[in-house]
Order: C-alpha cells, then structure tokens, then sequence
C-alpha cells in the first residue's frame, strides 16, 4: 500500500532536534516523510544527522530555507521550490506553528485542499502567560494580576525605582538609572519602528509581489506567537494547555500527547556525572540584577543533592561572554562551575545528571520528559524577581517539575530521589497516524 505524504516544516532547527528528530523512525513507517527546516539555531550536527536520515531511507527530501532575519532571501528561496512542493500533492502537514511567513507560504500557496493540517506545539505556550484570559477559557476563577505579576517594562522599572529610593539610593544613581531608562526608551523607539517596516514588508510587499498574496497577522498570532486557529487539529502535551486553545480557536480537535521524548530513559538511577546542570535559556542576559537570589537557589540545591560541581549549558542564542561572567561569579561564592557545550540534546545527556535546573525555559520539560530518575528544578522566585510577573503559570500542569519558590520554600519531597511515573498518553506520531487515516471534522 502506497504510503501518505507527510511533510514537517519546524521554524528552529535547534528545537526540532531536541522533540522531532526522534520520532521520524516511528514516522517514516507509515508516512512518506518531507521535512522543512529553518536556518535557525541550524547546527552540523542537525544537517548531519538528516543526511543520515535521508540514506536510511527515513526521508524523502529535505530543505533547509533561509531564516527570516532576511525576508527577501527566504522569500525568493520559497518561490524557487513552490511548484516541487505542489507537485508533492501533501496529505499531512506537521508543523509547530502557522503565523509565520513560511509557515502562511505553505499553507495558502503550497498544500492542496484534501490535506490534514496538524499543529504541534510541545514546548511552553505564550497563551498561559494570560491569567485572566486563561482563567475564563477554563471557566475557573484567578486573582486579578496586580503590578507586580505584569510583564510591563514600565511597571517594572517603576517598581524596582521606588524600591531602590527607599534602599537610600544616591542621586547619582538615580540620574544614572534616568539616564538608562531613557536609552532603552530609544532603543524600544528604534525597535518598534524597524519592526514595522519588517512587518509590512515581509507580510505585505513581498508576498504580493512574489506570490500575489499577502499574510497579515491573525487576530492571535503575537498574543499565542503559535497562529489563530488556521490547522485543523492541535496537539500539546499538557492538558491545560489544550483545553485553552481548544476554546480559544472554538475547535473540538484539539489533543494531549505524551512528550516526544518520553520513555527515553535508560539510566536505571546509575548517574555518571556529579554534578548539577543549570540549563540557561534566551533570557539568561536578565539575570545580572538577581545574582545573588540565583547564588542561594542553586546553593541550597547543591548542598541538599550533596553535588559540589556546577555545569553551565550554553545555549545557541545567549552570549558566550556571559556565560563565563556567571561562571566566574559562582567561582568567587565558592561554587566550582565549569561550561559545558550544548552539541548533543538534553534528551541525550539527561540521564547522566542527578539533578537539572532552569530559570525559565523548556529545558525543564525536555529534561522531565527524558528521564525518570533526574530531579527537575525551576527557580520561581528567581524568575519572578527577572521579569516581574509568575512564570509558573506557562507550564500548565507542570508535571514532574519541582519549583523552588521565595526563600528557598519547597515541597517536603522535593529531593527524594524517586521514579517520576508520567502520565500514560498516546504518542504524537500515533495520533497523526489515526488522524491520517479517520480524518477529522473541520
């Protein structure tokens, strides 16, 4: 029996290869598989390891497009292959999100009509960051979010300003504070203006030009940064994320899977690195002002998972520099810490540690996912003293994920090295499978 065709387009290749890249095995049995992939985060160990794919006969084709910090290139790269991607004649698409240029490209210009849109969003969603909106989508009541749960800018420089008059602060420092609020204010200015013109050049001149058609912003696209419910099916894995969106885009198709990475576990508790590893995401450059919060979470982790041995995952989009300042500032609180590359996934290196920890990041899912005797932390406190609003809230349910509040407050469990029993759901390349083959009510 001739296989269906599917293709996956995934906007960062960094995360494709942490949650798809190991389910293409599974895939590629019952699909003719295509991939899409963006140069972002784009490593050679990534392009490797399609290339072996693809010589395994996992895969059909791939590309790999431009990123859209250049709306032209990638725009005139994707209307090159336009009429090979039609001739494909898809019947499944997966892809991770549906807002983004490329990804309205194929939606409207590439894909034919019988076939299945599938969404996949396994990483953290925006939408959770909503409390209230979230609230009434779920029909369950939540506090009215004062000043100090907001993610305004204003807010927060207003608050940190009047706690620091009341420290006694010099004048000179508040003529220096006034005089970086007014930088940043420029730069906000600078910013707001290039993204504009980025907005209408990538979603309206361009496209119209190249493709006769335009992909203006969808009523939730920037709030979900994920689309406004242009797929005909949804997949997250955790289930009030899921129950959100199924409301808000008023689709019934709408499921939880278990995380791609699930079961991956083979370390039966036998650890073979001593040592903590802090895995720090895009906002590590927020950090500088809460140092020394930071040095008392991971301290009193250290002491309680009797680990003497810090390990500083780098992350593609943070810069090295950075790194070492926060090495050599652990380094001068006693705290041994080295710097480690990010060259093999978390799913590939979870098993060696005892215990993970992150700030904000979905390292905490990936590492929870992959291994059932590691100690999951993210710093809540830590977090919410960076951006000013309770970031707990994005992970739903927050399965596995032991949270570290305000002076050091946690669970009585919370260092019980303990089998984490996930719950029982069904794969992501199973429910594509079924979808594929019952069709679904759009």
């Amino acid at each position: 029996m001739k296989k269906k065709k599917l293709l996956i387009i995934w906007g960062n290749a960094y995360h494709f290869n942490e949650v798809i890249a190991p389910i293409i095995s599974n895939l590629s049995e019952n699909f003719a598989v295509s991939i899409v992939l963006v140069r972002f985060h784009l490593s050679a160990d990534v392009v490797e390891s399609l290339k072996l794919m693809a010589n395994q006969h996992l895969l059909e084709k791939y590309w790999f497009i431009p990123d859209s910090n250049n709306i032209l290139k990638q725009q005139v790269f994707l209307k090159m292959h336009e009429k090979i991607w039609r001739e494909n004649n898809y019947d499944v698409l997966l892809t991770n999100a549906e807002m983004q240029v490329f990804e309205r490209f194929f939606i409207s210009c590439v894909l034919p009509r019988h076939c299945l849109k599938i969404c996949f969003w396994p990483t953290i969603t925006y939408l959770l960051q909503h409390e209230s909106l979230v609230g009434e989508l779920l029909e369950r009541q939540v506090p009215a979010p004062d000043a100090r749960k907001t993610n305004s800018n204003k807010a927060n420089i207003i608050i940190k300003g009047i706690e620091k008059i009341k420290e006694g602060m010099k004048l000179s420092r508040l003529l220096r504070m006034a005089m970086e609020a007014l930088k940043n204010r420029i730069a906000s200015l600078y910013q707001n203006i290039y993204w504009f013109l980025h907005e209408k050049a990538s979603r309206y001149l361009a496209p119209a030009i190249l493709f006769g058609k335009t992909f203006p912003l969808g009523k939730y696209d920037v709030m979900t940064q994920l689309g406004s419910g242009r797929s005909d099916a949804y997949v997250f894995c955790d289930e009030i994320e899921a129950k959100a969106f199924s409301k808000l885009f008023n689709n019934q198709n709408v499921y939880t899977v278990k995380y791609p990475t699930q079961g991956n576990c083979h370390c039966h508790n036998n650890k073979s690195v001593s040592a903590l590893l802090i895995v720090l995401s895009t906002f590590a450059d927020f950090l500088s002002d809460n140092m020394g919060f930071f040095y008392n979470d991971i301290n009193m982790i250290l002491e309680k998972t009797r680990l003497n041995l810090v390990h500083l995952r780098v992350h593609p989009a943070v810069r090295p520099a950075y790194y070492y300042y926060l090495r050599d500032y652990l380094r001068a609180k006693g705290i041994d810490a080295i710097i480690v590359d990010n060259n093999k996934p978390i799913r590939e290196v979870a098993c060696d540690y005892l215990a993970i920890v992150a700030i904000h990041s979905n390292a905490l899912r990936d590492a929870r996912a992959c291994c059932d005797h590691v100690l999951v932390y993210g710093l809540e406190d830590v977090a919410r003293k960076m951006f000013g609003y309770d970031v707990r809230q994005w992970y739903g349910k927050s399965e596995g994920i032991i949270w570290i509040g305000k002076n050091n407050t946690y669970a009585a469990d919370s260092f019980e090295i303990k089998k984490y029993f996930p719950p029982v759901r069904e794969g992501v390349d199973n429910l594509i499978l079924r979808l594929a083959n019952k069709g679904i009510d759009v």
